[in-house]
């Protein structure tokens, strides 16, 4: 798969540089202990040192590499890393979306009802960058309905994770898995008639099914180990 970078990363050079290292960390492509030199990414990325340089230091706050004396050394992801996130997205989005049922917003409906119909094109396309595009779409918009700052500010923090996470995962179902289709699709379909129900109670339960999808999928897709000096958990 070619990542799409620019799409992930509209930003600077940097981001771009670090969109694509999160990809090739995530799937597992550069595993834990391998050194990142300032040069190496330049090179690898087609970028100037400065640009490579903020590449890591996204990556780092990220916590994928850790900074040392010699270069950046790249951690992954252990298993218990890819638990917490999926924790703190459920957390994030089922507060998010029980707001979302109390207001009652016919925009975020309208908004809703666009990014399912391009998820139902991206499957006739078998087109499993777009669906996921279209399917982070989807969960963000109820994050930006829901009116709160402090939320959308922590959503920020994980979100380029996530959105990487989810591509890789959903490339991969597209290409091994089959009869999952109708499944994925009538979950998003649940959480919108839930959501113009406002019915707070089943549009939680809705979330939380998808969301046990999801983390099957994502823990099958995303490259995980121990920390440096362990064995591998995959």
């Amino acid at each position: 798969m070619e990542f799409p970078v620019t799409r992930v990363a509209p930003g600077s050079k940097g981001e771009q540089a670090a969109a694509q290292l999160r990809y090739e960390i995530i799937a597992g492509i550069r595993g834990p202990g391998e050194v990142l030199s300032e040069n190496s990414i330049a090179s690898a990325c087609g970028v100037s040192r400065s640009p490579a340089r903020e590449a890591l230091r996204i990556l780092k706050a990220e916590g994928l590499v850790s900074l040392e004396r010699l270069g950046a050394v790249v951690s992954g992801m252990t298993e218990t890393d890819v638990e917490e996130l999926n924790d703190i997205r459920l957390l994030a989005e089922r507060f998010a979306v029980e707001r979302c049922a109390e207001k009652g917003d016919p925009s975020l409906l309208a908004s809703l009802s666009y990014h399912i119909e391009q998820m139902r094109l991206a499957l006739n396309r078998l087109d499993g960058v777009a669906f996921a595009f279209e399917d982070m779409a989807f969960h963000e918009a109820i994050i930006h309905a829901s009116g709160h700052h402090r939320l959308r500010t922590v959503w920020e923090g994980m979100r380029r994770l996530i959105l990487t996470a989810m591509i890789i995962a959903t490339v991969r179902r597209f290409e091994e898995e089959s009869g999952f289709e109708a499944y994925l699709m009538q979950t998003h379909v649940d959480i919108y008639e839930a959501l113009r129900r406002q019915d707070a109670e089943a549009v939680s339960d809705c979330l939380q099914d998808h969301f046990a999808d999801t983390r099957r999928a994502v823990e099958k897709s995303v490259s995980t180990t121990t920390k440096p000096g362990g064995d591998a958990d995959d």
